[in-house]
């Protein structure tokens, strides 16, 4: 039986209109699966998000740019023997020398986290690559340790600055996986999510002013180790990889 015209263009409106929400849903789902990588196809080569070649090891990062729970986390990671990589930002560094010396200390590494600006003319990303450039040797000079590690506070750097950071010794360093915790999710369902998505050299990313990071970490950490994986800070995970 043949339906009505108009009846007929309702169906196939409505048909298109649950065509493009499940599509939506699988760009936004799927993207935050990879979530960090860039998507610029000229920046692949420069930019860590996810080292190959490597059976065990994976890495924690952490983005520290406002209020954060530092003696949280440390504990954790510190019962638990575990290192880890914390990027911060250099006003954040300049207000907490004694916190950014002492991750040092208890054999964390300590990177760079600088605003992005992918969308930048070259003039713009030049400059801002130099500013990335100082922001690194300044936290370098409250850490007492080089900083090698940066990080875009968003995913947008261009291949300008990934190039100079390069030149500067400096490798730009994304994430594979994002746990998401900014959006508050239930802290058992982050754990759950994360233990069960981590690949051998997966990238993590945290915020440690999340509620939800501090109630899950044990539980993640634990978890991780349970499936046999091994911890390393970004730079090394990178080393062991070969991607340098």
């Amino acid at each position: 039986m043949f339906l009505p015209w108009r009846q007929t263009a309702r169906t196939g409106r409505t048909i298109c209109y649950y065509l493009i929400i499940f599509l939506t849903g699988l760009v936004v789902f799927g993207a935050g699966q990879i979530s960090g990588w860039i998507g610029d196809e000229e920046n692949r080569g420069q930019v860590v998000y996810h080292p190959v070649g490597v059976e065990k090891e994976i890495a924690l990062t952490f983005n520290v740019d406002g209020d954060a729970d530092i003696g949280a986390v440390t504990s954790v990671l510190q019962s638990e023997g575990v290192p880890a990589t914390f990027f911060v930002a250099e006003y954040w560094a300049r207000d907490h020398r004694e916190t950014v010396k002492q991750l040092v200390l208890a054999g964390h590494e300590v990177g760079c986290l600088f605003p992005g600006g992918g969308g930048q003319a070259n003039g713009g990303q030049e400059e801002r690559a130099g500013s990335m450039i100082e922001s690194g040797r300044a936290i370098s000079g409250i850490s007492g340790r080089n900083v090698v590690s940066i990080r875009p506070m968003d995913t947008g750097i261009s291949p300008v600055e990934t190039t100079m950071g390069s030149r500067a010794k400096l490798r730009t360093v994304m994430w594979s996986l994002d746990t998401h915790d900014q959006n508050h999710p239930d802290f058992r369902v982050m754990a759950v999510r994360v233990i069960k998505k981590t690949r051998p050299g997966e990238v993590i990313l945290f915020h440690p002013d999340s509620r939800e990071t501090i109630r899950a970490l044990p539980d993640i950490v634990t978890g991780l180790k349970g499936r046999g994986f091994e911890f390393d800070t970004a730079s090394e995970l990178g080393r062991e990889s070969g991607t340098d």
